[in-house]
């Protein structure tokens, strides 16, 4: 079911024109548990403040590094 969403958010920025690969790799990765690698991709994404708050909202404030 939660894989519903993140399908919904991808199909809204597709539509709006926001579509960058990592960034949604990104997304799919967090959703799966790999917070590293979803890290890596929202760096190369050009969108670190995700990484940032995904680490925030998850307490692991040990690895939100800039």
């Amino acid at each position: 079911m939660k894989y519903l969403n993140l399908l919904a958010n991808y199909e809204e920025t597709a539509k709006r024109g926001e579509t960058k690969m990592n960034i949604n790799l990104g997304d799919y990765y967090a959703y799966t548990g790999r917070f590293q690698d979803a890290a890596r991709n929202y760096q190369h994404g050009g969108a670190p403040e995700r990484a940032m708050t995904m680490f925030s909202d998850l307490r692991m404030f040990d690895q939100a590094k800039v």
